[in-house]
């Protein structure tokens, strides 16, 4: 086996650039996503399901922050972007919905700037609200409630959207 291996980045827009690794250490830095190359069949599974994961617009984390007695929940899509970014619950749980911002994964704004915010309303059943901020893999959408809502829909206006129940306190 060579001493050096190569690997390949995995996100879309870095699926070209190519690192060496040698002794352990991805040479250049990089994603530490990255599958070893020479791994033969499984490898090439795992590259493709990594990618795949990493680009995938119906694939999604949410994570939950308690900062001053508020619920922050954070919207982060794996890949794509979503634009215009619409945030709906359920009608009897507007009250709750105090506001959205955007910013970097992991990581909730204490201030932040928000473009176009408008009142939206869906069937008579959700409200909630529109921004025209992209929501993406480096850009996360981070929603403030006074205490849990029952549901969160959320996606791109014109899109299918998609449902997650909050844990809540």
């Amino acid at each position: 086996m060579p001493n050096s291996e190569t690997i390949y980045w995995l996100t879309r827009e870095w699926a070209d650039r190519l690192y060496t690794w040698r002794n352990g250490i991805a040479v250049g830095g990089g994603l530490l996503l990255a599958i070893a190359g020479g791994l033969g069949y499984w490898g090439s599974l795992a590259r493709d399901e990594f990618a795949r994961r990493a680009t995938d617009p119906n694939l999604f984390d949410t994570r939950e922050y308690f900062q001053d007695g508020k619920l922050i929940i954070e919207i982060r899509p794996h890949g794509g972007r979503l634009h215009p970014f619409v945030l709906l619950v359920p009608t009897a749980d507007r009250e709750k919905l105090l506001g959205v911002a955007t910013g970097p994964p992991g990581s909730p704004p204490n201030v932040g700037l928000v473009l176009g915010q408008t009142e939206v309303e869906a069937e008579g059943k959700y409200s909630g609200l529109q921004i025209e901020n992209p929501v993406d893999s480096v850009n996360s959408a981070y929603v403030t409630f006074s205490s849990s809502p029952s549901e969160l829909v959320f996606g791109q206006r014109g899109s299918e959207l998609k449902q997650v129940k909050p844990r809540g306190p």
